[in-house]
């Protein structure tokens, strides 16, 4: 979140110290899937499998279903659906966001690899744990 508009930041600062609320690491979390949803319909389609716009459109669908899962405070299944479902097309790898493999670790059938989704995947599911651990 930028902080160009009133209610725009993402922690509040008092005394060098700032608090991030629940709500507003659910609020990022959210932020980060729109971002990734974002960064997947600006991806060229040479970086994608055909058919690129029906997978470009599933894929959109699957990030829906994450959005829902977080708004509904269903973190855990929220998670799994990152790291077995849509990280793996995302990637090609079956990895959580310390790198640890699960599998074999790698997926055959992905339908884009990108550095840049594999990041924002990585950091979605970091957050993930947190709200997991605070709910």
């Amino acid at each position: 979140a930028d902080d160009d508009r009133e209610g725009d930041a993402l922690y509040t600062t008092e005394a060098g110290a700032f608090t991030i609320t629940f709500e507003d690491m659910k609020k990022f979390v959210i932020w980060k899937i729109e971002q990734l949803m974002l960064a997947i319909q600006e991806s060229p389609d040479e970086q994608w499998g055909d058919p690129t716009d029906q997978r470009k459109a599933a894929m959109l669908n699957k990030l829906i279903e994450l959005k829902v899962l977080v708004i509904s405070l269903d973190f855990g299944e929220a998670y799994d659906k990152l790291l077995h479902d849509i990280k793996p097309l995302l990637t090609g790898l079956k990895v959580d966001e310390d790198g640890v493999e699960f599998g074999n670790g790698i997926f055959k059938n992905a339908w884009v690899t990108s550095d840049d989704f594999e990041a924002i995947s990585n950091q979605i599911l970091a957050d993930l744990q947190i709200l997991i651990a605070n709910f």
